[in-house]
């Protein structure tokens, strides 16, 4: 018996059919459909949030601010993510950065950074 951890829907640009994936708690991704579960990746770590880009590519946060890109890991302080319109992911991080990272040719765009100091207040 499989015990599924999060779950997210997606369109198909191709076919526009909405699938749904499922992750288990050992960070296993499948797609269902036909009634059937199929395979598709596998997180090195169990995800608390996960999103599907193109190309089968998929972005996950752990619950340890663990930032994957399939079983790459793009941080390890972040604590939060943005797919803005399927070519930027943008997160923030514990150390309050803002990171803008191409998901085309997969390069940091640009980092900010900034914290409030006693005079900002």
């Amino acid at each position: 018996m499989l015990n599924f951890h999060c779950l997210t829907t997606t369109i198909d640009n191709n076919d526009k059919i909405q699938y749904l994936y499922l992750q288990d708690e050992h960070g296993k991704i499948y797609r269902f459909d036909n009634n059937e579960l199929h395979v598709k990746m596998h997180f090195p770590r169990s995800c608390s949030q996960f999103s599907i880009i193109s190309d089968g590519r998929f972005i996950g946060l752990t619950e340890n601010y663990r930032l994957y890109l399939n079983t790459t890991e793009l941080a390890h302080h972040c604590n939060s993510y943005f797919i803005h319109d399927k070519t930027i992911l943008v997160y923030s991080t514990l150390q309050h950065q803002l990171t803008f990272r191409s998901l085309i040719n997969d390069q940091c765009v640009t980092e900010i950074s900034y914290r409030k100091t006693g005079k900002d207040k």
